[in-house]
C-alpha cells in the first residue's frame, strides 16, 4: 500500500466522522468549510488518530 493511502474501512470511518461533524456544525455539502473539515479529518487520521471517537473528539476540539 502506498504511503498515505487509506484502507476502505479507514476511509469509511473518516466519512462517518465527517458526516457527523457536518451535521453538528450545520455545514453545506459544497461549502469551503466542508472541504477544510475533510482535509482536517484526513490530516488528523494520518497523524495517528485512528480511533473513531478520538478522531471525532479531536475534530470537535479544533472547532471550539
Amino acid at each position: 500500500m502506498p504511503i498515505g493511502a487509506l484502507e476502505p474501512e479507514d476511509l469509511n470511518m473518516c466519512k462517518r466522522v465527517f458526516d457527523h461533524s457536518c451535521r453538528e456544525l450545520g455545514l453545506d455539502g459544497s461549502s469551503l468549510e466542508n472541504q477544510l473539515l475533510a482535509s482536517r479529518i484526513l490530516a488528523l487520521f494520518q497523524s495517528g488518530i485512528h480511533d473513531e471517537q478520538q478522531l471525532l473528539a479531536a475534530v470537535t476540539a479544533r472547532q471550539n
